[in-house]
């Protein structure tokens, strides 16, 4: 692993831990309005958005140290953008992808990444035989596929073939859950199919 994957990897960490405690204090805001008898909300949100502000600092600090050491190498940065070239697909997604996969060498293959991600497609096909539901991996990269699920989210929204996949499926009477796991699956093998052939996204992009 090179020294630029480990320095990304361990940046991210502490991205995530901070996101985390984000969440938190945003959660703990909504239990303040319960305190208004005894008056206590008023200084705990003061306190609670200092907090939120000081992360927020943090959290752009970090994520500034990450950009530079994506643009300071060539692989990543060319990775990051043929990455960011999918739809609905942010910065964050890119980051944490070459992250996981130590720059597509770690994890080379799309259907072992959807795996670890916790993205197996679910089966479409109903019949009368009884088919068990493929199960996510308890060892499934939830961070990961909290990020692909917000991606599959912005790109359903754009005009795009994944949004034409998206609401094909659905309006065949598909679960809608399903049909956006089996987007950010769709997306995790664009962005595979990109690195592997060095081109940016084409809308329409068929893959073999």
């Amino acid at each position: 692993t090179s020294v630029a994957v480990k320095r990304l990897k361990i940046l991210l960490t502490e991205r995530n831990s901070r996101v985390k405690m984000k969440k938190q204090l945003v959660k703990q805001q909504h239990d303040y309005k319960l305190m208004k008898t005894i008056s206590l909300d008023k200084e705990l949100l003061k306190l609670n958005k200092k907090m939120i502000e000081v992360i927020d600092g943090q959290i752009s600090k970090i994520e500034s140290d990450i950009e530079k050491i994506i643009q300071f190498d060539d692989q990543m940065k060319a990775q990051s953008e043929l990455i960011r070239s999918v739809p609905g697909v942010g910065k964050v997604v890119s980051w944490m992808m070459i992250a996981k996969t130590e720059g597509f060498t770690a994890i080379n293959n799309p259907r072992k990444m959807a795996c670890y991600c916790g993205v197996v497609p679910f089966d479409f096909k109903s019949g009368t035989s009884l088919r068990y539901k493929p199960k996510v991996s308890v060892f499934a990269d939830k961070s990961m596929k909290s990020v692909l699920h917000l991606a599959a989210m912005s790109a359903i929204r754009l005009n795009n073939d994944l949004r034409v996949y998206y609401k094909r499926k659905v309006d065949e009477g598909k679960n809608k859950m399903s049909v956006l796991n089996a987007v950010r699956n769709k997306i995790i093998h664009r962005i595979f199919a990109l690195i592997k052939n060095q081109t940016m996204y084409k809308n329409g992009l068929v893959l073999s």
